[in-house]
């Protein structure tokens, strides 16, 4: 099959998931694709995740855990190695035998598998399309992309894979607050944090991963000043468990074809999103009782 004759996909977003899912579709279809990734960035792989390129923002799990297949979880780890990412960044593997490397190496890894991934065997291909989806317009037999820069994509299949919305103001907050030349609204909306003088007074609202990347980018940064975290709860994340030596977790994928646990099937059928997560919450409360950690209600 010629690649003009190809089936036509548009992926909306060059995330995680986007780059995944264009992965994925090339490697599993023996017909070939013409696959487009609308993603605004100058390149795929970033997205909100993992577009920061401060050295202190690093992915929130172990590198086994963050693969473009879910069948191979080896997939990062060896791109690691083969780049020379582990030696070049020794301070990601912690004493406890836990490493968590730098986000901006996971956008590299993204990006270069897409590549390799471009122009594939099967005569399937991958474009990124430097825009900003606008709209999807169905037609009889296909559909149609508009974009902000005024390129129209027909398409067989359109993946919306937008991710994560960027930070906003607060609804309490009124709209002039986020102009205020010492509010920083998006903090990462930058490759790098705005520059903060380095003995202002700094409150940061909220308390869960991003907050931690922004008090470790200022520390980093030399900051002496006071900061202050507040949140509705007044929680933080919680410290990961060490690995245990020559224990070897099941693949993602076998877990998920596992029988519902218990504490799943009682939240209700089907659940709501609340019921799952006051289900989920209480596990873990009970299995915290048995002297067991956070990260163990399985």
């Amino acid at each position: 099959m010629e690649i003009q004759d190809a089936r036509r996909i548009v992926i909306v977003g060059g995330g995680f998931s986007g780059s995944s899912t264009a992965v994925q579709l090339v490697r599993r279809s023996a017909a070939a694709l013409d696959i487009t990734v609308i993603e605004p960035r100058e390149r795929v792989g970033g997205g909100l995740a993992h577009s920061s390129d401060e050295p202190d923002h690093r992915l929130n799990a172990q590198p086994s855990s963050h693969n473009i297949d879910p069948i191979d979880e080896g997939m990062f780890i060896r791109w690691c190695e083969v780049h020379g990412a582990f030696a070049a960044d020794p301070g990601a593997r912690l004493a406890n035998d836990t490493t968590f490397m730098r986000r901006a190496v996971f956008r590299a890894f993204l990006e270069d598998t897409v590549a390799q991934h471009a122009a594939w065997p099967t005569g399937s291909s991958i474009r990124h399309l430097r825009d900003r989806a606008i709209d999807v317009v169905p037609g009889e037999q296909s559909l149609a992309v508009a974009t902000a820069g005024n390129t129209k994509l027909d398409c067989d299949l359109v993946v919306l894979a937008t991710g994560h919305t960027r930070a906003r103001l607060p609804a309490a907050f009124k709209p002039e607050f986020a102009r205020h030349a010492r509010v920083i609204v998006d903090p990462l909306g930058e490759p790098r944090l705005p520059a903060v003088p380095p003995t202002d007074r700094v409150l940061v609202l909220g308390s869960g991963l991003t907050a931690y990347d922004i008090v470790s980018s200022l520390i980093t940064a030399g900051h002496r000043g006071p900061i202050d975290v507040v949140s509705r709860k007044g929680l933080r994340p919680r410290r990961q468990q060490p690995r245990v030596p020559g224990q070897k977790a099941r693949l993602a994928m076998e877990r998920c074809a596992d029988p519902p646990e218990p504490f799943i099937v009682g939240a209700g059928n089907p659940p709501t999103m609340r019921a799952l997560l006051r289900a989920l919450r209480l596990r873990i409360r009970e299995v915290e009782s048995t002297g067991k950690t956070w990260d163990q209600p399985f």
